[in-house]
């Protein structure tokens, strides 16, 4: 289990989202198990993750596993000391843009499944007849 991501590369996704105090490590190691197991569900499907493209959705999905437990702010006021915070619970990685985003990167569709989602595959069939005039 070795990281793809960093911290740096976290804290740079996160930008406003992140305060700089928290350890970020334990989050990229959970988002390590969970790419891991993404990239054997993809290759038991025959579609291949390129490491540029899985280093990407580990570095969105710490961001995500870090705003689990920090919510970033959706609106807040200084001055009337209020505040409201971004995401729903029971969405799993669609709680959190950064979640979203990481299955938009997925290009097979293997977070979606671990994420609580019927994944979603096209299939096609030819219905029609075959041409058996030669035209």
């Amino acid at each position: 289990m070795a990281a793809r991501t960093t911290i740096a590369s976290v804290r740079g996704v996160l930008n406003r989202d992140y305060d700089g105090s928290a350890n970020l490590q334990p989050y990229i190691d959970t988002a390590t198990l969970v790419i891991d197991r993404a990239k054997e569900l993809a290759t038991a499907e025959d579609v291949t993750l390129s490491s540029a493209v899985l280093e990407m959705m580990e570095r969105w999905l710490a961001a995500h596993f870090y705003c689990q437990s920090d919510k970033p702010y959706q609106s807040r006021n200084t001055k009337g000391a209020s505040a409201s915070f971004a995401g729903k619970t029971g969405m799993y990685f669609e709680s959190t843009l950064y979640g979203q985003t990481a299955m938009r990167i997925d290009p097979s569709g293997s977070l979606q499944s671990i994420g609580g989602k019927e994944r979603k595959i096209l299939t096609a069939a030819w219905l029609g007849e075959e041409d058996t005039a030669g035209t």
